[in-house]
């Protein structure tokens, strides 16, 4: 993460807090499986953690040893994954899809409209704090939205703009070609 953030930082890039990049990382490791999702560390975990404003935690009852059996082991050095992590945001589509860590996977934006019925039953507090009498919703019209995996109403990239991400992306895709140099 050290490495991702003083590639941040010199990219001169703003709009994204230090979380919001942390939680594109944890994505990314997600979709090769070297990292769990959050809904599987609540499944390997089972007891209960405590609910916070209404937002489930994770209380963390399982030895990491065991957890180490549900993840890939990652092999690549430092260099191999930032090259792999650049890779996959150059060419995100960011228009369509929302990174889903609670998940682990892609949620297409128009899963958010309406109602939340579209989404997946481990979003069912976010829907029922839809149906409150001060709903709290999901920005989803946002030029990238990273969900935040335990208040899942927030969308923690909710002010990053266009130029912002277009920038983003077009570093990411230069980085990836500077690493593979």
């Amino acid at each position: 993460m050290l490495y991702l953030k003083e590639w941040y930082f010199a990219t001169n890039i703003s709009g994204l807090s230090s979380y919001a990049l942390t939680m594109l990382m944890i994505f990314y490791l997600q979709t090769t499986g070297y990292l769990l999702s959050v809904r599987e560390l609540r499944l390997i975990n089972a007891e209960k953690g405590a609910v916070i404003h209404g937002w489930e935690t994770i209380k963390y009852t399982t030895s990491l040893q065991k957890m180490r059996e549900f993840v890939n082991k990652c092999d690549y050095n430092v260099d191999q994954l930032m090259y792999n992590f650049f890779e996959y945001y150059a060419k995100f589509d960011f228009d369509k899809w929302v990174i889903c860590p609670l998940m682990g996977y892609l949620v297409a934006k128009t899963q958010f409209n309406g109602n939340g019925i579209a989404l997946p039953p481990e979003m069912a507090k976010y829907v029922q704090k839809l149906n409150a009498t001060d709903p709290e919703y999901f920005r989803n019209l946002t030029p990238m939205c990273v969900q935040d995996p335990f208040d899942l109403s927030h969308n923690l990239t909710k002010a990053f703009s266009k130029d912002m991400l277009k920038k983003f992306q077009t570093y990411c895709g230069l980085s990836k070609n500077h690493l593979s140099a």
